[in-house]
């Protein structure tokens, strides 16, 4: 896990963490947010790259 910001209710997490190719060559980005009381993720893990001043979605 790179970071993690609280909610300002206390409930959930904002995430973000690296994900490595097999190699380790190619870095991506993974984010998603944390239900801290149902310890699930809620909705959908998004996985991209950062660009200059973008987000760049997998396979774009």
């Amino acid at each position: 896990m790179e970071a993690a910001v609280l909610s300002p209710d206390r409930q959930h997490l904002a995430v973000c963490s690296e994900v490595r190719t097999l190699l380790g060559f190619r870095v991506r980005q993974a984010g998603f947010v944390y239900s801290i009381r149902d310890r699930s993720i809620v909705g959908r893990i998004a996985q991209g790259r950062r660009a200059s001043k973008e987000w760049l979605e997998a396979g774009s």
